[in-house]
């Protein structure tokens, strides 16, 4: 067997198990490659984040704050799904870029 006989076969046994479909694979690989710098941007917000307040406030405090914040994503994950039902994707796109921008400006 050669080595690229392998890894075709590695591909079409994940693509399957995925459910990948001819046309997906490029889209796919892009969310990958979104998820994985998401994923490091994260590590590098929530560090210098969680040393921040740290810093000002109480360990105490941490607990709760991760609580009101599951809570709060929760509701807005909610929310936004509510609206996606009623709005046209455009308008959603719209007001979620508002609402992120109101968010951002807001101190």
């Amino acid at each position: 067997m050669h080595a690229g006989d392998g890894m075709a076969k590695l591909k079409s046994t994940i693509a399957a198990a995925l459910d990948v479909r001819p046309g997906d694979g490029w889209p796919l690989a892009l969310l990958l490659l979104h998820s994985f710098f998401y994923g490091i941007s994260l590590v590098f917000i929530e560090t210098p984040a969680n040393t921040l307040f740290l810093a000002k406030f109480s360990v105490k405090s941490l607990s709760y704050v991760y609580i009101l914040t599951a809570v709060v994503s929760t509701l807005l994950g909610v929310g936004y799904s509510r609206l996606e039902a009623r709005l046209r994707p455009a308008r959603l796109l719209l007001l979620t870029l508002a609402f992120l921008s109101a968010a951002t400006a807001v101190r």
